[in-house]
């Protein structure tokens, strides 16, 4: 065999090693960000008993967030669940640390109930375009121009 085929079968070997070990990498990146459907069920089942024991009132648990990225800290999957009465959004879940459930509504209240006092002022003096939830592109909009 001669020597450039051999260099370019050591090449191909390399590359075929490269690409093959980015793809592993990149399935067990994808496997590792979904949601385990058991660990989902539990964690409902749980929040499910939490919410009859805690709340008299009208609760909904509509989803299930999986902290795939360890953001929250304290859990790995949450229960979302809206105050019907209220129309509160906020989570359940099993703290790790404490060993207990527990939820973040007072929380999440108060911050629907600081936000209604003040959005309110901050648009009348801001406008609208500030305090937007879905602000877009505000460097392209007329109102950039304005400030």
């Amino acid at each position: 065999m001669s020597k450039t085929k051999k260099i370019l079968l050591t090449l191909l070997g390399i590359f075929s090693i490269i690409v093959a070990g980015v793809a592993i990498l990149m399935f067990s990146f994808t496997q590792s960000m979904k949601a385990d459907p058991a660990e989902e069920k539990k964690v409902r089942d749980q929040a499910e008993r939490y919410l009859g024991k805690t709340f008299d009132d009208g609760t909904e648990i509509y989803d299930v967030l999986y902290d795939n990225m360890g953001n929250r800290g304290n859990f790995e999957y949450a229960a979302k669940v809206k105050h019907e009465k209220y129309d509160t959004q906020f989570l359940v879940f099993f703290n790790e640390e404490t060993g207990e459930m527990e939820d973040t509504f007072i929380s999440d209240k108060w911050q629907d109930d600081a936000e209604k006092e003040i959005r309110p002022y901050v648009e009348k003096v801001l406008g609208d375009v500030l305090i937007s939830k879905e602000m877009g592109d505000i460097a392209e909009s007329d109102e950039w121009k304005e400030i």
